[in-house]
């Protein structure tokens, strides 16, 4: 932290200027799947604000947490929000925060101020594994803070900003469940049939086949690049790990980018519009397992070990973005992740990627629910883009307000 304070600002520690409530270890006999019963904030639900475990036992209200209160979890990334939704229980690793009554902090601007802090502490803790924070280390931490009346113009217009975040977020999610129950619709029903056949995989329009994927495609390993090339600061060519898989069906390229500085064999470089599937998830869930995108790059991209190349059998039979789309479908993707190996670190193979029988529509028809989809899709990048930029407005307001750098006039 600076030792510059802007004038009228004064350095406290938080330790006499907060209280701070541990959650309670509420005994895993007592949850339940039951939603008419109160739901249990754990460490995961934090960021969306949606419990899905529910308890069935007593609790003392000491323990509710209601709309508006602070929360902080205690492991992992260390997320600090702002419950939005209805009362829940506060379990164990996880910190309700408030301003003590009578001091000289308003609980909305620590709200704010204290994401940098936690970040701070966050990277300065040794654990290599799951990072902890203790109740200590939250007391321990100085601020700088203006006078009350200064923190809660600065705690109104960064919560201005946080409202915008949330609805774009709110409209991207139901973009989400459209463009999910769309692609159910379109690879089952296709566009404008009146007439059905019985078939393997259900009803399906007459003039469709079914297909075997393995039929259609094949999938190509990757390359067991050597380690000793790799590099962490940028070269000229990526090197494409599951990491770079994200949930939402995308590729990633940020921090934690590998990059790659030595021999490659040829048939290993990759070309902007390839099909890609990715066939190790490193989280229990399986996120990421099979999903499956259309690389474009403005880099030069490596095929690297454990990411599948789909290339089509035979020309004039399925489109490269048509596989994509059934790939990614429901069908395919339950049938990835039941036969799917390992414990911790899940896998998958071309042939298991390949068993599932799927619907084929006509060439015409295929390039007809690519255009519907995709209207989908572009509507999706432009919320996603209008959220960056308001995520980007948010974090260099914070730099400004939160330091003093520019001072917001109170009235």
């Amino acid at each position: 932290m600076s030792s510059v304070v802007p004038e009228g600002w004064a350095v406290e520690s938080l330790n006499n200027n907060i209280d701070v409530l541990s959650g309670f270890p509420f005994k895993s006999a007592q949850f339940t799947d039951d939603k008419s019963k109160t739901g249990l904030i754990r460490i995961r639900d934090l960021i969306k604000q949606q419990p899905v475990t529910f308890y069935n036992g007593e609790f003392d209200d000491l323990f509710v947490v209601s709309k508006g209160d602070v929360l902080i979890g205690m492991d992992g990334d260390f997320n600090i929000v702002k419950w939005k939704t209805k009362q829940a229980l506060l379990n164990q690793r996880i910190c309700k925060v408030n301003a003590s009554e009578g001091t000289n902090f308003y609980t909305d601007f620590l709200f704010h101020s204290l994401e940098p802090d936690l970040q701070e502490i966050h990277a300065s803790t040794g654990a290599t594994t799951v990072k902890h924070l203790s109740v200590k280390d939250l007391r321990g931490i100085q601020k700088p803070y203006p006078p009350l009346p200064e923190q809660q113009k600065i705690a109104t217009i960064l919560s201005s900003v946080d409202e915008v975040i949330e609805k774009t977020q709110a409209q991207i999610d139901k973009l989400k469940d459209l463009k999910t129950g769309m692609m159910q619709e379109l690879l089952t029903k296709g566009i404008g049939h009146t007439e059905f056949k019985d078939s393997l995989v259900g009803r399906i329009p007459v003039g469709w086949d079914v297909k075997r994927l393995n039929e259609l495609v094949t999938i190509k390993h990757g390359y067991a690049f050597e380690g000793e090339h790799f590099r962490t600061s940028q070269t000229n060519h990526i090197l494409l790990t599951p990491g770079n898989f994200n949930r939402d069906g995308r590729l990633y390229f940020g921090p934690k980018t590998k990059y790659y500085e030595g021999p490659i064999p040829d048939g290993y470089i990759l070309e902007n519009g390839d099909a890609l599937v990715v066939m190790t998830d490193l989280t229990k869930e399986m996120t990421i397992l099979g999903n499956t995108i259309i690389l474009q790059s403005p880099s030069v991209v490596l095929h690297n070990q454990r990411i599948g190349k789909v290339e089509p059998v035979e020309d004039n039979v399925v489109t490269t973005k048509f596989l994509c789309l059934v790939l990614n479908s429901d069908r395919v993707k339950t049938h990835v992740k039941d036969t799917a190996t390992g414990t911790t670190v899940r896998h998958s193979s071309p042939t298991k990627i390949l068993e599932p029988l799927v619907p084929v529509p006509s060439l015409i028809e295929q390039e007809k629910i690519m255009s519907t989809f995709s209207s989908v899709n572009d509507r999706l990048a432009i919320g996603e883009s209008k959220l960056v930029s308001s995520q980007n407005i948010k974090k260099a307001l914070m730099q400004d307000l939160l330091t003093g750098k520019v001072r917001v006039s109170v009235n």
